[in-house]
């Protein structure tokens, strides 16, 4: 088998593996705080083959996928318990598995007075304990400074900002939550808020389309290199069976 083959081959995997990241987020386009996924490659030497220990051959491998952390667009809702992060940082969350990170900032409150993910999950203060108010408020809404207000009043209770730029480990768990792969705690931040928004998904649909059909351009071009050099090397087994 030629050196083409491998290299187109390779090429080929790689781009299935980026056909399947832009299709997940294609599908969460419309999804309030979604991190779209970034597929990683990187091109390799591989001197592996059989009978030829010699021959190097250049292959793209997928080096993992790992989450785009730019802002997605702010949308006014007008909804008192929606506020978005208008620049850097994330919202900081308690679930079973452990304190996690998101961008979703459409908060609910909870039968027990709890505020809550769209998932469930408790939304931190700034002392990294569960936000909680009286269930039976009938004006709890977010300030510009991550205030809660209650009837008009502060709570005393401030969302929890984190900064996680220069975090290593960030692992995506599910659509809108990020961990920290060993358990470290960001520092908290000063975030930039914005009340009564939310932010978008940071994969538009056009931009998704757009890269679906790049990525499968280049699979059928890989696939007919493929057949090229399959077609060379047929050719030249007769030439070698005839002689």
């Amino acid at each position: 088998m030629s050196h083409g083959i491998w290299a187109a081959a390779s090429g080929a995997t790689a781009q299935i593996t980026m056909v399947d990241v832009i299709a997940n987020n294609a599908a969460n386009a419309m999804t309030p705080g979604f991190r779209a996924d970034q597929a990683l490659f990187r091109e390799v030497l591989d001197r592996a083959q059989v009978g030829k220990p010699n021959a190097t051959v250049r292959m793209t491998r997928v080096d993992g996928v790992r989450p785009d952390m730019t802002v997605g667009q702010l949308k006014y809702t007008g909804n008192p318990l929606d506020v978005s992060i208008n620049g850097k940082g994330f919202f900081a969350v308690r679930t079973a598995s452990g304190e996690m990170y998101t961008r979703g900032g459409n908060l609910k409150i909870d039968g027990s007075g709890q505020i809550v993910s769209s998932r469930g999950d408790a939304f931190l203060s700034t002392t990294r304990e569960p936000l909680r108010v009286d269930p039976t408020a009938s004006d709890v809404r977010v300030g510009k400074d991550g205030a809660i207000l209650v009837n008009g009043e502060d709570s005393g209770q401030r969302l929890l900002v984190v900064d996680l730029e220069q975090t290593p480990g960030l692992v995506k768990e599910g659509d809108t939550y990020l961990r920290v792969e060993g358990g470290a705690r960001p520092a908290a931040i000063e975030g930039n808020l914005e009340p009564e928004s939310i932010e978008l998904s940071n994969a538009p649909p056009v931009k998704s389309m757009t890269g679906l059909v790049t990525a499968s351009r280049h699979f059928d071009m890989m696939d007919r290199v493929i057949q090229a050099f399959s077609e060379i090397d047929r050719k030249a087994a007769e030439e070698i069976a005839r002689r």
